[in-house]
């Protein structure tokens, strides 16, 4: 008697409606990838995607592919998000996703993010100074 297992070749595809954020997360094995196709309304013109890990930021790569064009997530001080890709143009309302999980030793729920451009994600926060308090 053998079991085979075979992977499931079916991309997960996901729907962004109107100008509410989504988040969902998905679980990555050592040494695997994972590809979502994300569909916008068709007014949207750009969006911020980011995701979120507990693993080192250079333990996932991610890559978005829109229009015939890629993009690539990168760290940026202050988001709170180990990878962001900012002002990603929709492509005609679709932008397939590519994860990889580099680490082989440990796996990950990943938080994916996506919100319309001009979101959190892409607005570092800045200190206040005391100089500026307005006080009343």
């Amino acid at each position: 008697m053998s079991l085979f297992v075979s992977p499931s070749c079916k991309r997960d595809e996901w729907r962004l409606d109107g100008n509410d954020p989504m988040e969902r997360s998905v679980l990555l094995f050592p040494g695997t990838r994972k590809t979502i196709v994300i569909t916008t309304a068709k007014y949207l013109e750009k969006v911020d995607i980011g995701i979120d890990f507990d693993l080192p930021a250079d333990a996932l790569d991610l890559k978005i592919v829109t229009g015939g064009h890629t993009y690539r997530g990168r760290r940026m001080a202050g988001t709170f998000m180990p990878l962001v890709v900012c002002g990603v143009p929709t492509g005609k309302g679709r932008l397939v996703l590519h994860l990889r999980q580099r680490s082989l030793a440990k796996s990950a729920w990943v938080a994916i993010r996506v919100a319309p451009s001009l979101s959190k994600m892409c607005a570092p926060t800045t200190p206040i100074w005391d100089d500026y308090v307005v006080r009343r």
